[in-house]
């Protein structure tokens, strides 16, 4: 995938696209996330971390 896809399909910054970039591509050829589909529901999920900037959980403390 390129930038521009990445960028689109989580809603992050081309900051942040360009750097995640070749760890998302180099896990999509790992677990074999090798179609359109496949990439699309993968980089939805990826976009749920606020467009890419967070990296870890955020846990509600009570």
């Amino acid at each position: 995938m390129n930038t521009g896809q990445i960028k689109e399909a989580t809603c992050s910054s081309t900051g942040y696209a360009e750097k995640f970039m070749q760890f998302i591509n180099d896990t999509c050829d790992k677990y074999e996330i090798n179609t359109s589909i496949r990439q699309l529901c993968f980089l939805a999920q990826v976009g749920q971390s606020g467009g890419l900037f967070y990296t870890e959980e955020l846990a509600k403390k009570v």
